[in-house]
């Protein structure tokens, strides 16, 4: 009888501690795929990687970027995968990153526009992504002229990514920015290599830091600073026992930290 009750004050603690963690965004592949799959994205496989250890689920779901967002916000759900610092302000971030988002344009192979400024996309028609954040100088662009159909075509939608890419095809559109892993993956698994080509950084020198993306966490949950500090304590973790690299692998990637810094 002893015995079973010391089973039962050492282990229910630990059960009762437990928790389904709901990540949400919208598809952003190789970062964040398709829900369910066998290949959910690399920042899905880090969360679960990192909170099963602690007994916590992890739980992805697929929305629209907008709402994501407005539901961590309200803590519908506890967080957005692949928040950067300047589009999740109010949200709260882990000290480390669990990828990095470098963007460039993207234009047909026959074309020769490369991006130099906001100056260089005079007489170019560009699409955007709603609600999506590019900066300061594109983010004012895109304000000053999001209702001139000969500058800028705005979109949204479950496959934002694939909606562009058909668009510049067929010549609605002559441009576009997009992350370099996101764009790499696609053309890749897609039968698309050799039909688009980088046409220049989006942002000319980017900072570290604000290219760094997250699994940021609602502010009104009240484990969300628990949850961050767990998270970015795992990521390190991963990435020394080589657990990181056995995951981005599957996806044809490098460690962000090698891959972008040679470190």
């Amino acid at each position: 009888m002893k015995y079973f009750l010391f089973f039962l004050v050492f282990f229910i603690p630990t059960f009762a501690h437990s928790e389904t963690i709901t990540i949400v965004a919208d598809e952003w592949c190789p970062y964040n795929c398709e829900e369910g799959s066998a290949k959910p994205g690399f920042m899905v496989e880090i969360a679960e990687e990192v909170f099963k250890k602690t007994g916590h689920d992890i739980v992805y779901k697929t929305m629209s970027w907008d709402r994501a967002l407005e539901a961590v916000h309200k803590g519908q759900y506890y967080a957005a995968i692949g928040a950067t610092r300047r589009e999740g302000e109010d949200l709260i971030f882990p000290a480390k990153p669990q990828g990095y988002s470098r963007s460039y344009f993207y234009v047909r192979t026959s074309n020769n526009w490369n991006y130099e400024g906001i100056k260089s996309l005079d007489k170019m028609r560009v699409g955007f992504l709603e609600d999506y954040s590019y900066g300061k100088a594109l983010d004012n662009y895109i304000e000053k002229y999001k209702d001139d159909k000969s500058r800028i075509i705005m979109s949204s939608g479950e496959e934002p990514l694939e909606e562009k890419v058909t668009s510049i095809l067929r010549r609605d559109i002559e441009a576009f920015p997009e992350d370099n892993y996101v764009m790499g993956y696609y053309l890749s698994n897609n039968n698309k290599l050799g039909l688009l080509r980088k046409a220049g950084l989006v942002t000319e020198k980017p900072s570290p830091r604000d290219e760094e993306v997250f699994i940021a966490f609602s502010p009104v949950r009240v484990k969300s600073k628990e949850f961050v500090k767990i998270l970015s304590d795992g990521t390190e973790e991963l990435r020394k026992n080589g657990r990181l690299k056995e995951i981005l692998k599957k996806y044809g990637l490098e460690d962000w930290e090698q891959d972008v810094f040679g470190r």
